[in-house]
């Protein structure tokens, strides 16, 4: 248990960033399974402050969702539906042939393209990757890609909703190469649409269900679902200027939330007492969901490229000391969510430690002061559960 000095450490280290760097947030701290730091933090209308965060405000997961996907994807592997070294185009035949390598547009300014190879390069041939690629985003697949914008497009046009969800599809499972696989490591959107494709494929269910039936019933995490969700208890975002409203019960994400709000990489919706449920889950071998040879694969390095590391689906700790997982021991394994939310699990502490906020409320603005407050946050929980 934290002592009461400790605690008081903690929730002033969360008040100072109030207003700095996020509206609101939840905190959920675990160790040997048993919750020692659980509060919430902060208002859901910053300018009224008449309502305040609780225990059961949902929160914006975005790539935090990814998690939840792979742990749906790894019970299929387990049950034999599907190999981790097995193509993609396996499951997905319309992920198929011959590629180039082109450059993309950026995800902060689609006008503008980047490059993560010198383009025309090569041909990729799709039959070479797997899942284990998508899972540790070393595929050859672009970081991203405006399905927004082409949804916007589609929709003035007056296309019908189902024409413009194959089309989308389409736009993911088409997409050119941006490197060759394995030559990089790049976190890849993308990929993990097309492994929420897989899944449904698979599963021959939509998405949702899936998720709800492999991982979310199981584990017993009743706050965690898609949205659109009403806006009573749930931490606003982005005030979104193509959408015309600050976003609230919706994906801030503008990608899956033009795929009717449910994607492989983003669009998921949890309290803070649920993510540190996963996390456990995954902390003490996997059950019931996943067999412990599973999680040990998922929770070693598969991938790497200068300070990055990765496994199967989640980001291992890192020798950058401004990343968010370097006061951690080096067998810490978690991920971040872009609207300000993150899970890590430091095995050597028995730590799991489950952090919520609406950063996204001010847009691309105070990232600084988000990346700090993590780097403090961790720091002090570093020091304050000494590794077993």
């Amino acid at each position: 248990m934290l002592t009461s000095l400790q605690e008081q450490t903690l929730g002033q280290i969360v008040t100072n960033a109030l207003d700095v760097a996020f509206p609101a947030a939840q905190i959920e701290v675990w160790v040997e399974g048993v919750s020692v730091f659980s509060r919430a933090f902060g208002y859901l209308d910053s300018q009224t402050r008449k309502h305040q965060a609780q225990a059961d405000t949902r929160f914006d997961l975005a790539s935090l969702s990814m998690i939840f996907t792979t742990a749906a994807f790894m019970t299929l592997v387990d049950d034999g539906m599907v190999a981790i070294d097995q193509p993609v185009r396996d499951v997905l035949p319309e992920f198929s042939g011959l590629r180039k390598i082109a450059a993309h547009p950026r995800r902060d300014a689609p006008g503008e393209l980047v490059e993560f190879y010198p383009r025309g390069a090569d041909l990729v041939n799709t039959r070479k990757v797997t899942f284990r690629h998508l899972l540790a985003h070393n595929s050859g697949l672009p970081a991203w890609l405006p399905l927004h914008l082409v949804e916007s497009e589609m929709r003035a046009a007056g296309k019908p909703a189902t024409h413009i969800d194959y089309t989308l599809r389409d736009m993911v499972t088409g997409t050119q190469f941006a490197y060759p696989p394995e030559s990089r490591v790049v976190f890849s959107d993308v990929g993990y649409l097309i492994l929420g494709f897989a899944i449904e494929r698979l599963g021959r269910k939509p998405l949702r269900q899936v998720l709800r039936e492999r991982v979310v019933d199981p584990l017993g995490m009743l706050s965690v679902c898609f949205g659109s969700l009403p806006c009573d208890d749930v931490a606003p975002t982005e005030y979104d200027e193509a959408r015309g409203r600050r976003l609230c019960g919706e994906a801030h994400d503008q990608n899956v939330a033009s795929l009717g709000g449910v994607g492989g990489h983003s669009g998921l919706f949890a309290h803070a007492r649920d993510v540190a449920r996963l996390g456990e889950m995954f902390r003490t071998g996997g059950a019931p969901l996943l067999n412990a040879r599973t999680v040990a694969d998922m929770t070693r390095q598969q991938s790497s490229e200068d300070s990055v590391r990765r496994g199967l689906g989640f980001a291992l700790h890192s020798d950058n000391e401004l990343a968010s997982s370097f006061p951690f021991s080096d067998r810490a394994y978690g991920h971040l969510g872009f609207t300000g939310t993150s899970l890590w699990v430091d095995p050597n502490r028995a730590l799991v430690v489950a952090c919520l906020t609406n950063h996204a409320y001010f847009g691309n603005k105070n990232d600084d002061a988000m990346n700090t407050f993590r780097s403090t946050l961790h720091r002090a929980l570093a020091a304050m559960i000494p590794e077993r």
